[in-house]
C-alpha cells in the first residue's frame, strides 16, 4: 500500500510538472511575434498541447474511476488542464482570426503588384 502511494505522488508529481511546462510554453508563445507562417505553427502548437492537456486529465479522471477515490491535488490539476485547455482554444481563436487577416492581407497585396485591366 505505501509503494502504492509513492508511485500515486510521483505520478502526480510528474504530471503537475508537465502541466506547468506546457503553461510555461503557451505563456511563451502568446507573447512572440506574428507573421501568417508562425501564426499557422502557433495554432498547430496550440492544438497539440490541447491534445497533451486532455490526456493529462483523462489520465486523471481515469485514474479516480478505477481506485474510486481522487485527491484534492489531483482534482486541481484536472482544473489546470481544464484552464489551460481553455486559454489554448482561446489562443486558437485569436491566432486563426490574425492568420484569416494575414491571408487577406498578403491577397491585396499580391493584387497591388498587378496590373489592372
Amino acid at each position: 500500500m505505501q509503494y502504492q502511494k509513492m508511485n500515486n505522488a510521483i505520478d502526480l508529481a510528474f504530471l503537475t510538472a508537465k502541466v506547468a511546462t506546457l503553461k510555461d510554453e503557451k505563456a511563451k508563445m502568446v507573447v512572440e511575434g506574428a507573421s501568417l507562417a508562425y501564426n499557422i505553427t502557433q495554432v498547430a502548437r496550440f492544438r497539440s498541447m490541447i491534445v497533451e492537456l486532455s490526456q493529462i486529465c483523462n489520465y486523471i479522471v481515469y485514474k479516480a474511476r478505477i481506485t474510486g477515490v481522487y485527491t484534492q491535488e489531483e482534482y486541481n490539476l484536472a482544473l489546470e488542464c481544464q484552464r489551460q485547455i481553455e486559454e489554448c482554444n482561446q489562443q486558437i481563436a485569436k491566432h486563426g482570426t490574425m492568420t484569416i487577416v494575414d491571408g487577406i492581407s498578403l491577397l491585396i497585396d499580391m493584387f497591388g503588384n498587378l496590373h489592372k485591366k
